[in-house]
C-alpha cells in the first residue's frame, strides 16, 4: 500500500508540473521536462497512471521537444499515439526513433503494422524484414511475412516465412493451414498433406481446411495407387463435408495436368470421361495431354467450358491469375493518340476489357461463343452489341467494318491463324489497328500445350500478318501466372496495310 501512495503523490507532483509548464509557455522548460530518458519517462507513466492518455501524450510531445536525439521517448510517443488511434503521428514518432536508433526490434514491429494498416503493404514487408534481420526469432513477423507474400502471390517466398514461422513455434490451425494451400498451389503435396494435417488436427472443425486436406490425400492416392481408391480416401477424410467427387476430381484432374504427374493426370482424366463420356472439355485437356493434334479448339470445348467458368471466370482470371493484358494493350493504344469510332472486342468474355476500350472511342462491339460469357458482359452496359458466335464465323458475315479489332486471349485457342488474320484483315478498316496477345513458344510455327492452349513462334505472327498488315508494335509480357509461375507472350499492335 506504500508504494502505491508513494506512486499516486508521484503522478500528481508530475500532472502538477506539467500544468505548471503549460501555463508558463515561454519560459524556460522546468525539470520535469529535461531531455533525460527518465524524466520523460515518468512524466509519461504518472500521467498513464491517472489514465489520462491525451495528456500523457502531450507530456511526451514535449519532452521530445528537449530531447530530440532521444530515440525512446518518441519510442514511447509512437506506442501512445497508436493506444489513442492516433496512427499518422504514431507512425511519424515511430520512424524518428528508428532513425536515431534502427536497432530497436518492437519499433520496426509496430511500424510494420501501421503500415500495412494504412495498405502500404511494399513498406510493411520491409519493416518486418528488418525485425528478422535483428532478432531472427520473432515468429510474429515471419507469420506476416508468409501472409503478405500470398496476398502478393510469391508462394515459394511465403512457403519460406511461414515454414520459418512454424519452426520458431507458431503452430496454430491457421498458420499450418495457409502453409498448407501455399505447398499445394506450388505442387507439394507430400509437404502439403503434412501440414493440413496438423491444421485439421488443431481444428476438425474448419471445413475448408479439412476440404483442402481431403483434395490432397485424394491426388496423393491417384499418384500412388488406382483412381477409385483416390476417391475412396477423400471420401473418407472429408466425410460430411465432401463436396461433389466429379467436380472435385475434374479440378484436381487440371492441376495434374499443368504439376504432373502426367500419367497419373492421364489415368484421372480417363476415369473422369468413363463416369461422364462425351464431356467436351475433359476430352480436350486428355488429348492435349496426350499430345494429340489440333489446329484449333474445338467449338464444342470453348462453349462448355466458358458457360462453365462464367459465374467466377473475372474474379479467378484477375486474382488468382494476375491476368493485366487488357490495361497494358489500353496503354499501347493510348500512346498513339488515335481515337476509334468502331471497335470490335473479338472473344470478349465477361466484357473485362470494355471500361478500358470504350474510352478510346465510340461504339463498342462484343463477340463471344459463350452465352454465358456474354451474359455477364451485357451487366457492364457498355456494348452497344453484344453478338454470340464463333470468331471467324462472325467476321465472315457481311457487317460493319471496324476501325480496332482485339483479340486479347483469343490465339490462345486456335493453332493455326491463317483464317483468322484473312478474317480479320476483310473487316479492318484501311489504317485500322489489330491488337492481339499471344502465348509463346519456340516450334517453327504453333503447339497445343498440356494446359489446352495453344502458344506461336513469333516468327509465325510475323510472317502471317506482313501480307495485309504492318507491325506498329509488339513487346514482350508477362500474360498471367499459371500454377503461380509467369506465363510469358507478345502484345502486339498491327496496322491494316
Amino acid at each position: 500500500m506504500a508504494g502505491d501512495s508513494s506512486a499516486a503523490r508521484r503522478s500528481l507532483s508530475l500532472s502538477e508540473a506539467y500544468r505548471r509548464a503549460q501555463d508558463q509557455q515561454s519560459a524556460p522548460a522546468p525539470d520535469h521536462f529535461s531531455s533525460t530518458p527518465a524524466a520523460s519517462s515518468q512524466l509519461g507513466i504518472g500521467l498513464s497512471l491517472e489514465g489520462r492518455l491525451d495528456e500523457t501524450a502531450q507530456a511526451l510531445a514535449a519532452a521530445a521537444r528537449h530531447a530530440s536525439d532521444e530515440p525512446r521517448v518518441f519510442a514511447e510517443l509512437g506506442y501512445l499515439y497508436r493506444r489513442l488511434g492516433r496512427k499518422a503521428e504514431a507512425m511519424q514518432n515511430f520512424l524518428k526513433a528508428l532513425r536515431l536508433d534502427p536497432s530497436q526490434v518492437d519499433v520496426w514491429l509496430n511500424s510494420a503494422s501501421l503500415s500495412y494498416e494504412a495498405g502500404h503493404k511494399f513498406a510493411a514487408e520491409q519493416a518486418y524484414l528488418q525485425v528478422l534481420e535483428r532478432d531472427p526469432t520473432r515468429a510474429e513477423a515471419a507469420v506476416r511475412l508468409g501472409y503478405l507474400n500470398v496476398e502478393r502471390r510469391r508462394y515459394k517466398d511465403a512457403a519460406r516465412f511461414l515454414s520459418l514461422a512454424v519452426e520458431l513455434g507458431a503452430h496454430s490451425a491457421p498458420i499450418f493451414s495457409c502453409l498448407g494451400q501455399t505447398r499445394y498451389v506450388l505442387g507439394e503435396f507430400s509437404k502439403a498433406d503434412a501440414v493440413f494435417a496438423q491444421a485439421v488436427r488443431l481444428d476438425p472443425g474448419h471445413v475448408e481446411t479439412l476440404r483442402r486436406y481431403a483434395r490432397t490425400r485424394l491426388i496423393l492416392t491417384v499418384i500412388a495407387e488406382s483412381v477409385e481408391r483416390a476417391i475412396e480416401v477423400y471420401r473418407e477424410v472429408a466425410g460430411e463435408h465432401a463436396e461433389d467427387v466429379f467436380t472435385v476430381c475434374s479440378s484436381v484432374f487440371h492441376l495434374l495436368g499443368a504439376n504432373g504427374p502426367r500419367e497419373a493426370a492421364i489415368r484421372l482424366g480417363e476415369a473422369l470421361l468413363r463416369r461422364k463420356p462425351g464431356d467436351p472439355v475433359i476430352a480436350f485437356h486428355l488429348d492435349a495431354l496426350m499430345g494429340h493434334a489440333y489446329d484449333r479448339a474445338p467449338n464444342r470445348y470453348l462453349t462448355a467450358c466458358f458457360d462453365r467458368l462464367a459465374p467466377q471466370f473475372e474474379k479467378h482470371l484477375v486474382d488468382v491469375l494476375d491476368y493485366q493484358v487488357p490495361a497494358k494493350i489500353h496503354s499501347m493504344l493510348a500512346g498513339s493518340g488515335e481515337k476509334f469510332e468502331n471497335i470490335l472486342d473479338l472473344g470478349c468474355g465477361t466484357g473485362l476489357a470494355a471500361p478500358l476500350l470504350s474510352g478510346l472511342g465510340g461504339k463498342l462491339t462484343g463477340v463471344d461463343i459463350s452465352p454465358g460469357m456474354l451474359k455477364k458482359a451485357e451487366e457492364r452496359g457498355l456494348y452497344a452489341r453484344l453478338i454470340e458466335a464463333e470468331a471467324v464465323s462472325f467476321l465472315s458475315r457481311k457487317d460493319a467494318t471496324y476501325d480496332l479489332i482485339t483479340a486479347l486471349d483469343v490465339l490462345i485457342y486456335f493453332g493455326d491463324l491463317t483464317g483468322l488474320f484473312a478474317a480479320v484483315a476483310s473487316r479492318l478498316s484501311s489504317g485500322g489497328i489489330f491488337a492481339l496477345s499471344h502465348e509463346m513458344t519456340n516450334c517453327d510455327s504453333y503447339r497445343l500445350l498440356p494446359s489446352g492452349r495453344f502458344a506461336h513462334n513469333p516468327r509465325y505472327i510475323k510472317t502471317l500478318s506482313a501480307e495485309s498488315f504492318s507491325l506498329v508494335a509488339t513487346v514482350a509480357s508477362v500474360l498471367r501466372l499459371e500454377n503461380t509461375r509467369p506465363v510469358v507472350g507478345r502484345l502486339t499492335l498491327l496496322r491494316r496495310s
